[in-house]
């Protein structure tokens, strides 16, 4: 009997599909960080992107079949004592990336979710991860937003004092050769980056960031280790609370400040 229960749970669990899960959703759904972080009246001049995005395996699809079989032994080794997942991901891994261009630094937020089998509950469980990153010519504050953790260069203003790292108006280190494409009405100039991948980095705006890590902000950004995402929102010259900054004056982190340049 207890066979043909079990029989019975691998059976319908099969017929699950993949679908697009709640954690994919919230992706989007999330406020962004300036309408999170806007406690100071301040407002400052930044160029923002938020890119959603998903990470491809490279084994045709297998890591689906792995995270079924593992969800069909859990199901197995719980004699029945455990409830099939309602719907399979998309993908193993999705993530999102929001980014604040400023003349002097730059800020960029990411947040991803992972997909496991709980051994416990035989359902698909998510392990979250929510960084962000702050960068000028001071330096670079990391910062993590579930442990609530900041370190480096993590001052009270966010860099404000930091020398500008930018140019006025449209650059192209292409002359205008590469190709360009429209993302979200922002024109935006695409190149390959090896070894196999590429990035539409806008083009437009008053000011281009000049510094680290990336010249331009990216719009879409497709890479060597199989991950693909696209702006899903962006503006150019938009104000924003400085706030967007300073995550980590929002209460309850932990700050160890340092030099890191």
């Amino acid at each position: 009997m207890m066979r043909f229960i079990v029989a019975l749970y691998v059976l319908a669990f099969s017929c699950i599909a993949s679908a697009e899960v709640p954690e994919e959703r919230d992706l989007t759904s999330d406020p962004m960080p300036h309408l999170i972080y806007n406690a100071s009246q301040k407002q400052i001049n930044v160029h923002f992107a938020r890119l959603k995005g998903y990470f491809i395996a490279d084994d045709g699809g297998s890591w689906l079949n792995e995270l079924k079989r593992g969800v069909e032994e859990c199901l197995r080794s719980r004699n029945g004592d455990a409830t099939s997942p309602v719907a399979f991901p998309d993908h193993y891994a999705v993530d999102r990336q929001e980014t604040y261009i400023a003349t002097n630094r730059t800020i960029v937020y990411n947040k991803a979710y992972f997909f496991t089998v709980d051994v416990k509950t035989c359902k698909i469980s998510t392990t979250p991860e929510h960084q962000a990153s702050l960068l000028s010519t001071l330096g670079e504050c990391k910062i993590d937003l579930v442990r609530k953790t900041a370190r480096g260069v993590c001052d009270a203003s966010g860099h404000a004092g930091a020398k500008p790292m930018h140019v006025k108006g449209e650059i192209s280190g292409s002359n205008g050769k590469l190709p360009r494409k429209i993302i979200l009405g922002i024109e935006c100039e695409v190149h390959t980056v090896k070894p196999a991948g590429q990035v539409c980095s806008s083009i437009g705006g008053s000011f281009q960031w000049g510094g680290p890590p990336n010249p331009r902000m990216a719009l879409e950004n497709i890479n060597a280790f199989h991950h693909n995402a696209q702006a899903v929102e962006a503006k150019l010259d938009t104000l924003v609370s400085e706030s967007v900054f300073t995550p980590y004056l929002s209460g309850g982190f932990d700050i160890k400040y340092y030099k890191t340049n």
